[in-house]
């Protein structure tokens, strides 16, 4: 019986040492893909390269089979519209050989050897990729070993193995606080002490006018402190409102903040706060401004959002984890509110080169993008949310006095008057898709960026929520 069980065991140990992670092969697929394509597109006209990108928009799913296949359409959605297919050719043409021949070499390695293959790439990537494509691959790569790495944790012990412990360590002492108490008594008992003498007349008289005075302290002390408190809130109340009346500042050169202090009124209903939810629990006493997460195939993201506290910039030039990056972080305005979630809510973020943050925001001014990605996941701390999108607006900033909806200004919307007033905005301003969709009661998420073809320009993607 011990030789059958050493053999199975032997079997076992066999195959957990060659698990990699999944998805290598769908991704060499892609690889195939691209290297194939990029010959018969080269030549094109940018009319023919556009209609190209519409029909594998179309066929993604035949085409390609995983990660890569992604990034391959924004790649080629961002050079069509930059222009600068024929100077990234080349280079995307070098990283595809560098991973074929890279998934070629690794293939049957085990976890332990992905995560050496994944640290040395990640420490050369800079000398060994010359696109966008190895970073894709690198994210892709993370992930997959994150999620060996989750599979592979022992599970938890049932609460009841926990509880039984207790209660075992619980009769153990209580068995020892009676025998030490058995042992005292069997001590020989000190000799008892002289009754005290009754307390004169003076004294308790004394001692009575003493406590009078003291419980008179302190009600005065109490009286003053709950009249402090309430200057307190009045000024507090008094700084939101004069907050409120100060006038718009003007517009930023970075994406819009919307921190102006002429903002509306948060709509805020009278309901029990739910619990947070567990996975952001934790974040959160790691990150206390966190807000909530954003997910998006289309902008490819995978980020959190922020709060800033007290300087409402601050996320203009800091990371998430409050270092200061040219890049800055995803964000709410200060004033939105966590709970419970408002029926609109605006996040900001830089329109970066490098495609971070909202660089890809403008993905969806193409013809055919917005209905190839309209799922967005959006978490607040207590709410989960997938959205879809509808619709890309293209604005701008308005000055002090110049007349029109302010969406960055908006916490959301109360009345039919105010619904329309959104609904006018958006179908001002539209560049792609619809408002058919939209109706009266919608959850929505806005996000907004910069856009460079009028001064302090903007384009704004609008969601609405679908589950």
């Amino acid at each position: 019986m011990n030789v059958h069980k050493e053999k199975r065991l032997a079997r076992r140990s066999d195959r957990n040492s060659s698990r990699h992670p999944e998805g290598y092969r769908e991704e060499y697929r892609d690889l195939d893909a691209m290297q194939k394509l990029l010959p018969q597109i080269r030549d094109l006209t940018d009319l023919q390269l556009k209609t190209c990108y519409q029909s594998l928009c179309r066929d993604q799913r035949k085409i390609f089979a995983g990660w890569l296949g992604n990034y391959f359409l924004s790649w080629l959605a961002s050079s069509i519209e930059k222009k600068t297919f024929d100077q990234d050719f080349p280079l995307l043409s070098s990283d595809i050989a560098v991973l074929k021949k890279l998934l070629q070499e690794s293939e049957g390695c085990s976890e332990g050897e992905w995560r050496q293959i994944y640290d040395s790439l990640w420490r050369k990537r800079k000398t060994l990729f010359v696109s966008g494509l190895g970073e894709a691959f690198l994210k892709k790569l993370r992930l997959d070993l994150q999620k060996a790495a989750e599979a592979a944790l022992p599970p938890p012990l049932p609460e009841e193995y926990y509880k039984k412990a207790e209660q075992t360590e619980k009769k153990k002492q209580q068995k020892a606080e009676r025998a030490a108490a058995k042992a005292n008594r069997t001590k020989q008992a000190p000799p008892r002490r002289a009754a005290a003498e009754p307390m004169p007349l003076y004294a308790r008289v004394c001692t009575f006018l003493l406590l009078i005075v003291a419980a008179g302290s302190l009600s005065i002390w109490g009286y003053t402190r709950f009249e402090s408190m309430e200057r307190d809130r009045e000024l507090s109340a008094a700084r939101a409102e004069a907050l409120q009346d100060d006038t718009e500042r003007p517009g930023r050169d970075a994406a819009e903040a919307a921190t102006t202090n002429t903002s509306k009124k948060k709509i805020a209903r009278k309901t029990a706060k739910p619990k947070m939810i567990p996975k952001y629990k934790k974040l959160r006493q790691q990150y206390p401004q966190l807000f909530g997460w954003i997910q998006s195939d289309g902008l490819d993201l995978d980020e959190p959002v922020m709060q800033p506290v007290n300087d409402p910039d601050f996320y203009l030039t800091h990371d998430f984890n409050g270092n200061g990056a040219t890049e800055g972080a995803l964000f709410v305005d200060y004033q939105e509110a966590r709970y419970p979630r408002s029926n609109y809510i605006v996040i900001y973020g830089h329109n970066m080169k490098s495609g971070k943050m909202f660089g890809k925001l403008d993905y969806y001014n193409i013809d055919g993008y917005l209905e190839q990605h309209r799922k967005i996941r959006f978490d607040t701390l207590y709410e989960k949310g997938n959205y879809e999108a509808v619709a890309l607006v293209r604005t701008h900033v308005l000055r002090k006095g110049d007349d029109g909806f302010r969406y960055y200004q908006c916490f959301g919307y109360r009345s039919k008057e105010e619904w329309q007033e959104i609904l006018s905005f958006v179908n001002g301003s539209l560049v792609q898709g619809s408002t058919d969709t939209l109706k009266y009661g919608d959850q929505l998420l806005l996000m907004s960026t910069c856009e460079y073809s009028q001064e302090n320009g903007r384009y704004v993607l609008v969601c609405r929520k679908a589950g």
